[in-house]
């Protein structure tokens, strides 16, 4: 596995085609992990393009999450590295925006 990003209270890795998000567990609850993979599998239902979840265990007394991991590069990266198309990409970022918003998600825990 390699890490992609580690943090005082969890770390993200990619495993081939999986991103595995491992909780710490003095920091995280069983219950706060699950209703983040329950989110996560209540906004797939939507139909958004987001990574599927694939499982979630335990792993060295913490929780882990594994999605799919989907290759990208973020869009800071993608303006930085054509300034040029930054009004294309926030285009594309407003209209994402918008789809989100068109969707409707009843069981998702409101913010």
């Amino acid at each position: 596995m390699t890490t992609i990003i580690k943090r005082e209270n969890k770390e993200i890795y990619r495993d081939g085609d999986k991103l595995v998000k491992v909780f710490d567990e003095k920091a995280f609850t069983k219950a706060q992990v699950l209703n983040e993979a329950l989110n996560n599998a209540r906004v797939e239902e939507t139909g958004l393009k987001i990574p599927k979840l694939l499982d979630v265990r335990k792993v060295d007394g913490g929780w882990a999450i594994t999605r799919e991991y989907i290759e990208g590069k973020s869009l800071s990266e993608l303006m930085a590295e054509n300034p040029e198309k930054e009004d294309e990409y926030l285009e594309k970022f407003v209209n994402l925006q918008m789809e989100i918003h068109s969707k409707k998600c009843p069981m998702l825990n409101k913010i």
